[in-house]
């Protein structure tokens, strides 16, 4: 994944829906989907198509809209 100006130190962040996972052109890039409540490792945020994404370890991105506000992990 090029990361271009995303963070590498990373934040851990918990899903308030359930989500799924987009490829760098903001497409579903599979059918796996993230239960809410889930802790995930993010790496910087990015826009795609007017919308938020954060950078996940396996190098997709989740919609900044599935994360819960105010939690710190």
């Amino acid at each position: 994944m090029n990361k271009g100006s995303l963070s590498t130190t990373g934040s851990r962040m918990r899903l308030k829906h359930n989500a799924y996972l987009y490829d760098e052109n903001g497409n579903r890039s599979n059918s796996l989907i993230l239960n809410s409540g889930s802790i995930i490792q993010t790496h910087g945020s990015k826009q795609i198509n007017g919308q938020t994404y954060y950078a996940v370890d396996t190098g997709e991105y989740i919609n900044t809209k599935n994360i819960e506000d105010n939690w710190i992990g």
